[in-house]
């Protein structure tokens, strides 16, 4: 009876111990076992000192225990948790720890903590502290055991370091206990650390009073610094120090909750488009045939696919520049549009517009002749530049023509030339005007003194549908401008 009630005081004196500060999480990347999760808890923060405080709870031994779990793969840490998932490990905290384990009967207001009950909240956390377990232990190092608790050598800093190296070498989570508060003048007083180092020099533990790494000799909660003379206490076999080991089992961890991918919702629109084809590429100008003909969302009509809206109504007349051409889920052809009025874009059936004469869009060939400001009279001179198609239009140049004009010619009478030259049946997108029969053919010699141009005109081949039924070419014209120069 004696022996129980001082060991009730012994487990009372843990909860005065620290002031209340969080330290934050971080990792300890040279622990000797666990994943390198180094949760820095500290027993008094506000989030859960209540929790222990509740039924004058050991605050040390708890968070120990909490420290040396969150270094396994068994659980989730959060410090925001207020509560704990024991299916999927998630929400630890030595708060929801806590609350869980209380739960389940393993906190009891005697002041006792039941240290194997661990498995009661996180299965995969099992005390091994027991006579027949620590026999393989026991083998290698000096040390002793009994039910419940595990005495290490402790005659000198170097043994303590050698056991608890071994311990951790092996896989072990130790907590170990040493002089409390009260020490000085009680010996029955004490105080638990999380051992996550060791090496033949020293030991590193979280200590739970201020949520600090330190060395094991460096911990001091008020009965003094801890020594390998002052760890020999509490009734033991004189040399040894006291300690609790606990071990992960592998086939009792949890599954996390698999987080869920939101599910993009369906889009009818998009579903058409897939199953449509872009048949071609082009770069034309078109007219609406008749007034009330829409320009659609999509390349078929509401019978075709509800998602297909109206953009917006058409006149006859109406200019439109087509960019594409899509064959839609009936084989039908339909055109990607711009109106040019107002920049409207969607889709237009090929049987609802004609080609708006020859002429090509702007734009759709950059570059053009580049001749000096200043040309000799009399004297040939060489013309240079590079053509260009639109990218993406699918056009091809076939034609080129090269025209001269002097100041006696009517500037926009073509027919007026003074000398002109042809390339013909190119099919290119790209042309090189120097060294070209453009150039080579072009004579400057036969211009007057004065005013004197150069004009191209450009013969492409383009995409269109006649109906909407069908895929053709037709040849579209493109005159790039008038390059103004002076005869001397």
């Amino acid at each position: 009876m004696k022996r129980k009630l001082q060991k009730m005081l012994v487990l009372c004196m843990c909860l005065f111990l620290c002031v209340s500060v969080l330290t934050p999480m971080t990792s300890f990347a040279a622990s000797a076992n666990g994943t390198g999760k180094i949760c820095k808890w500290k027993q008094t923060d506000a989030r859960w000192e209540k929790v222990y405080s509740a039924k004058w709870y050991q605050g040390c031994a708890v968070t120990a225990i909490a420290i040396q779990i969150a270094r396994t793969d068994l659980v989730t840490p959060n410090n925001k948790a207020t509560s704990f998932n024991k299916k999927t490990g998630e929400g630890f905290n030595p708060g929801t720890f806590a609350k869980a384990w209380n739960k389940a009967g393993a906190l009891k207001s005697s002041l006792s903590v039941t240290w194997a009950s661990t498995t009661k909240v996180v299965p995969g956390f099992v005390n091994v502290t027991t006579k027949n377990v620590l026999k393989s232990i026991d083998k290698n190092t000096p040390n002793r055991s009994s039910a419940g608790w595990h005495y290490y050598n402790a005659t000198s800093k170097k043994q303590i370091c050698k056991s608890m190296k071994y311990y951790l070498d092996k896989g072990y989570y130790p907590i170990i206990e040493g002089p409390g508060s009260k020490w000085k003048s009680n010996k029955s007083s004490v105080h638990y650390v999380a051992v996550i180092k060791a090496t033949s020099s020293d030991v590193r533990v979280i200590d739970p009073a201020d949520g600090k790494e330190k060395s094991l000799f460096a911990v001091n909660v008020g009965g003094g610094k801890w020594t390998y003379s002052n760890i020999d206490k509490c009734g033991k076999p004189k040399g040894y120090g006291c300690c609790r080991l606990y071990k992960v089992d592998a086939s009792k961890k949890p599954t996390p909750t698999t987080p869920t991918t939101p599910t993009t919702p369906a889009d009818p629109a998009a579903e058409y488009m897939a199953k449509c084809s872009k048949a071609a590429d082009t770069y034309i100008s078109l007219k609406a045939i008749n007034t009330g003909d829409y320009i659609k969302s999509l390349p078929c009509a509401k019978g075709t696919c509800s998602a297909s809206a109206d953009v917006r109504k058409l006149v006859t007349g109406e200019i439109l520049t087509a960019t594409a051409i899509y064959k839609n889920t009936e084989g039908n052809y339909w055109y990607k549009v711009k109106a040019d009025s107002d920049g409207k874009t969607g889709y237009i059936f090929g049987g609802s517009v004609t080609p708006n004469g020859t002429k090509a869009p702007a734009g759709a060939v950059t570059g053009n002749m580049e001749i000096p400001a200043t040309v000799p009279y009399g004297k040939p001179r060489t013309i240079s530049g590079t053509l260009k198609v639109k990218s993406g239009s699918g056009l091809k140049l076939n034609v080129v023509k090269g025209y001269l004009f002097d100041s006696t010619s009517e500037p926009n009478n073509e027919d007026a030339f003074v000398d002109k030259a042809k390339v013909k049946d190119l099919n290119v997108t790209s042309f090189t005007i120097k060294g070209s029969a453009i150039d080579n053919n072009l004579n400057f010699a036969k211009l007057a003194k004065g005013k004197g141009r150069g004009k191209l005109k450009l013969h492409l081949t383009a995409k269109f549908t006649p109906d909407g039924k069908s895929l053709s070419s037709m040849e579209v014209l493109y005159w790039p401008g008038n390059v103004w120069f002076t005869v001397k």
